[in-house]
């Protein structure tokens, strides 16, 4: 399901979508039942917790800069190389 939420992220992304609010990955995922607590445990540091991967301002949801690198091999992996 991480993967799943990483995934509309980026596809949300690489589309223009700006800014990507948790109601656009919800929609993206919308028979994914437990979206909320899967979600909210990429959004955290926890003992147990599923690994952070995004920080989330009022509304707006954006990569958490420590590890964006490793998202964006990622995304060229799953997705291509981004044309410009």
């Amino acid at each position: 399901i991480n993967s799943k939420i990483l995934n509309a992220f980026l596809k949300l992304e690489r589309s223009g979508a700006t800014p990507i609010r948790e109601i656009d990955l919800k929609n993206e995922l919308p028979n994914e039942k437990s979206f909320e607590s899967n979600f909210a445990q990429m959004k955290i540091i926890a003992e147990k917790n599923h690994g952070k991967i995004f920080e989330q301002y009022g509304e707006h949801i954006s990569l958490w800069s420590p590890i964006t690198d490793a998202v964006r091999e990622y995304e060229n992996v799953v997705f291509g190389s981004k044309k410009t």
